[in-house]
């Protein structure tokens, strides 16, 4: 029973390491322009031309004439 308690401890340890390891790799200078870049991405537009403009919304559907009607009702 014993065993089992030291693997535990051991793995917990090295699962502790292996987090910090992690935050360190993250928070590094070096990363910090590559981690900036990543960050504003999805807010680029895509380049005119692209094939995403097939992907555009078409127009919204007209409205039906009794809803329309009953809109002139309430103004």
């Amino acid at each position: 029973m014993q065993v089992y308690s030291t693997l535990a401890s051991i793995f917990t340890v090295i699962s502790f390491l292996i987090f910090v390891g992690i935050v360190l790799w993250a928070w590094s200078a070096r990363r910090k322009a590559q981690f900036d870049a990543a960050a504003v991405e999805p807010f680029a537009l895509p380049d005119e031309g692209s094939d995403r403009d097939c992907l555009r919304r078409s127009p919204p559907a007209p409205h039906a004439a009794g809803a329309a009607s009953s809109e002139g009702a309430r103004s």
